[in-house]
């Protein structure tokens, strides 16, 4: 609970104003029924790895092997997609366990990775457009222990 408060600290007051009032209890429920989940998964490496190989048999294409770095395209044609460094994938996550953070690029609707994100009992940042290496992607974070320094991204 101590990780809750510390995360609702973060949160701007800007945001809090966009918020209407009346669905402010609502919004809360919302961070707490995800945060809690999340805050006690001792597992975070392996729920990272659960939800690639849902990914996968999703028909996700799911890129695991290539360097990330100066902007690239990829050619999926729309398809959902996720792209991790080779380098963030091989040295950030050893043996099941996040030890780093680790940078996600994704091509998806973002309520529907909430919603995977909650399903593996993850917080993942908010989607950032501008920090994404790859054309149509958004640029996504994992912590170890979900750690996650700023509000995480919610499923509605």
């Amino acid at each position: 609970m101590l990780f809750l408060v510390k995360a609702a600290r973060n949160i701007k007051n800007i945001w809090l104003s966009c918020v209407s009032r009346s669905k402010l209890p609502e919004v809360l429920q919302r961070i707490q029924a995800q945060y809690l989940p999340a805050i006690n998964n001792a597992a975070v490496g392996q729920s990272f790895q659960n939800l690639i190989a849902e990914l996968q048999a999703e028909n996700w294409l799911v890129i695991l092997n290539c360097e990330v770095s100066g902007k690239l395209k990829l050619d999926s044609q729309g398809q959902n997609s996720l792209v991790i460094s080779t380098e963030q994938y091989q040295q950030h996550l050893l043996d099941g366990k996040l030890i780093k953070p680790i940078t996600l690029y994704i091509r998806a609707d973002e309520q529907l990775i909430a919603q995977f994100a909650v399903k593996h009992a993850l917080l993942f940042s908010q989607g950032d457009k501008k920090a994404s290496c790859i054309k149509h992607h958004k640029a996504y974070r994992l912590y170890p222990d979900n750690q996650q320094p700023a509000l995480a991204l919610l499923k509605a």
